[in-house]
């Protein structure tokens, strides 16, 4: 389903194989490029027809919009993106006030994807050198934790373990992980947001500079 400089017997295909009345994608093609289709018959051995009507057609530029925000409603912010959580409350979940926001848009067939990776596994306090390590987990029920939860959805789907409801988080550490995709079509004005939740246990050390450093990536496949 390429197009290519020359064309054999093996270029031929049924109508079924065509994708009958629903046709079939050509793939391989340049964006932002008009291309020209004809089509010709096999009518048995070493006999073929004349090539019919021609049809044409533009291929879209490639496409892909991507932005992040911060704050409680979904509104443009500007960087530098911080998400503050303020003074934590020992032993209870910790929700932070500002949620982040993700915007995007592709006209890319096969969907679009985004992923999530943190700096330090955990909420880093540097001067005490101690980690709030996160992982995967029901923080109501866990003595110490942080992590992620899936939130609002329009055009874009979040995947475990970040869909999960309530305190249920999904980690966050140095592996590049899944966060949303689009369900493996094109999407127009898709945006999520998500939440940050942590909490100390009673033997957490007490530090002012307990900071994660968040690395989003979008990508898509066309």
């Amino acid at each position: 389903n390429t197009i290519g400089p020359t064309l054999g017997i093996e270029d031929y295909q049924t109508y079924t194989n065509w994708g009958g009345a629903s046709g079939e994608n050509v793939i391989g093609l340049t964006p932002n490029t008009t291309y020209k289709v004809k089509a010709k018959a096999l009518a048995g051995k070493y006999t073929e027809s004349a090539y019919g009507p021609e049809s044409s057609a533009a291929t879209s530029a490639v496409s892909l919009t991507f932005d992040i925000d911060i704050g409680p409603t979904h509104s443009e912010s500007a960087p530098p993106y911080v998400v503050p959580f303020g003074s934590l409350s020992i032993g209870s979940v910790n929700t932070a006030t500002d949620k982040v926001w993700i915007d995007l848009s592709t006209n890319a067939d096969y969907g679009a994807y985004v992923y999530i990776r943190d700096a330090n596994a955990g909420l880093k306090s540097t001067v005490l050198n101690y980690t709030i390590t996160s992982s995967s987990t029901n923080l109501a029920s866990a003595n110490e934790g942080y992590g992620i939860r899936g939130d609002t959805t329009s055009g874009l789907t979040f995947l475990s373990p970040y869909d999960g409801a309530s305190d249920n988080v999904g980690v966050v550490d140095t592996t590049v992980r899944q966060l949303l995709n689009s369900g493996g079509a094109a999407v127009s004005g898709g945006w999520a947001s998500f939440l940050l939740k942590v909490k100390p246990s009673t033997t957490t050390p007490s530090a002012s500079d307990y900071t994660d450093t968040l690395t989003i990536v979008a990508s898509a496949t066309f």
